[in-house]
């Protein structure tokens, strides 16, 4: 397997990163991965960072995220790698918006997380 270095030089890092991702889990789904759960160590509205290391750069693969205000899936590529960790660029995202990705990096509630505290607020439960 190839190690290191990007697929594409002008792959895009000036999208707001969340690193608090412990929340989050990611999960590969495509033949010859591992479906276990990875650990999500950086998320951006242009890819994700997870834990491993059995993809080729340039590879592209079926994922899944999954986390208490996030569930999405898509279709990304491996646009670099290092030891232990795989850089996604995502190509296509299902089921999320680009807003809604980008609340969850920058940690703004979603209006339904706002509705669900109002709720715990109006019944003394906070």
């Amino acid at each position: 397997m190839a190690t290191g270095t990007s697929s594409r030089e002008s792959f895009d890092r000036s999208h707001p990163r969340a690193t608090g991702t412990d929340h989050l889990s990611a999960r590969l789904l495509s033949p010859g991965c591992d479906f276990a759960a990875r650990r999500v160590l950086e998320l951006s509205a242009a890819g994700i960072l997870i834990t491993g290391d059995d993809l080729d750069v340039a590879a592209v693969t079926r994922f899944e995220i999954l986390g208490p205000r996030l569930r999405s899936a898509g279709i990304a590529e491996v646009a670099h790698r290092s030891e232990g960790t795989i850089g996604l660029k995502f190509l296509k995202l299902d089921a999320v918006t680009e807003e809604d990705l980008h609340d969850v990096v920058v940690g703004r509630p979603t209006p339904s997380r706002e509705a669900a505290v109002a709720r715990q607020a109006a019944s003394g439960s906070l």
